[in-house]
């Protein structure tokens, strides 16, 4: 069973199929779960412009990474496009094969929260759509943020109905 990205997670993100691949692929190289080579086939981009998108987001790049003919092997199709809706609406699903979660050694679980975490903090994801994509409740999935030090997307605008609501409640 191949880990699947819904058509709805798209829509949620406002990403291509391409850029939400791309997200995959930083994820599982950056948590080290797959060499460079791998994570670029996943990422559907050669290996010198994925280590250059790396570089260009802050993440530690090993420039000097070998080339692990076994774990690439064959992942330069890993993310492909399904179509489960009508066909002609121009919308599909990427897929990871189970092949790239084993090379991985993730669960669907895992990759899940991984993508949720790094969906959220690039604010492509409200906290309530990544703790959904987690599969936690957003209390949960707010501890697992702060045990991982990436604050909270709370702008003035969300502060002023904060208050608000207060004066709404004490006004009762």
């Amino acid at each position: 069973m191949a880990f699947t990205i819904s058509d709805k997670l798209l829509l949620a993100t406002n990403l291509t199929e391409q850029e939400l691949a791309t997200e995959i692929a930083t994820v599982l190289y950056h948590r080290g779960r797959l060499p460079v080579a791998a994570a670029a086939g996943v990422a559907r981009m050669g290996r010198l412009q994925f280590q250059h998108l790396l570089a260009s987001r802050d993440v530690p790049v090993d420039w000097a990474d070998p080339i692990d003919a076994n774990a690439g092997s064959g992942m330069c199709a890993a993310v492909v496009r399904e179509d489960f809706l009508d066909p002609g609406d121009g919308l599909g699903a990427a897929v990871i094969p189970d092949k790239v979660m084993a090379a991985a050694g993730l669960t669907d679980a895992d990759l899940a929260t991984e993508l949720a975490v790094v969906l959220y903090e690039r604010e492509k994801l409200s906290l309530g759509r990544a703790a959904e994509l987690a599969g936690m409740n957003k209390w949960v999935f707010n501890d697992l943020l702060a045990e991982r030090n990436i604050p909270m997307h709370y702008d003035e605008r969300e502060l002023a109905r904060d208050f608000a609501t207060v004066r709404r409640l004490v006004a009762r």
